[in-house]
């Protein structure tokens, strides 16, 4: 048999072989996604603004009940950032950090991050209002999904927790549970 011949069968078979392996899951870097912290900036301006109208009030003599109105606002404000934003922040950091620790092959490290993920989300969903409560277990509830694919679908992962990254962004950056209109009930 010619060498010609037999060459010009097996080069397409070897052009078909990358083809047939399976690639491995990339990693969600979400290089397009608004992930700054402007919302907090945001959040924190609303704090310093009532510290101010607060050390105004005073200095000018208005009355304890104005007073006291402003110090409710101003409280509440960095009670959303204790209760909300600084946690989901952290949240979304976690979910991040297991796609990524995921993809280096460190699936136990991967889960822990989620388990502190549905910690935190926890403690968030300690608030009374229900809407903070039902949003934050259906993440929770999404987390789980991904938690037991880990085992029965290694590689359904990375698209799960990139849908999972994307919804708590969603929910960072534009305060989904604040513009709703939760409220962040301080425990008295």
């Amino acid at each position: 048999m010619n060498k010609y011949y037999l060459l010009c069968l097996l080069i397409p078979s070897l052009l078909f072989l990358p083809g047939c392996q399976k690639e491995s899951p990339e990693p969600w870097i979400p290089v397009l996604e608004q992930t700054d912290f402007a919302y907090l900036d945001n959040a924190i301006a609303e704090v310093r603004l009532g510290v101010e109208n607060l050390l105004k009030q005073l200095n000018s003599g208005e009355s304890a009940a104005r007073t006291n109105v402003e110090l409710e606002k101003t409280s509440q404000a960095l009670f959303k950032i204790e209760r909300y934003f600084l946690p989901m922040t952290e949240v979304r950091q976690l979910i991040y950090d297991a796609d990524r620790v995921y993809y280096l092959g460190r699936k136990d490290e991967a889960k822990q991050k989620l388990q502190q993920s549905k910690d935190l989300l926890a403690r968030i969903g300690e608030n009374d209002a229900e809407a903070v409560v039902k949003a934050v277990n259906e993440v929770i509830m999404k987390i789980e999904e991904a938690e037991l694919a880990f085992d029965s679908e290694p590689l359904a992962v990375p698209e799960k927790i990139r849908r999972l990254g994307e919804k708590i962004n969603l929910m960072v950056i534009k305060g989904d549970l604040v513009l709703a209109g939760a409220e962040f009930k301080r425990q008295k």
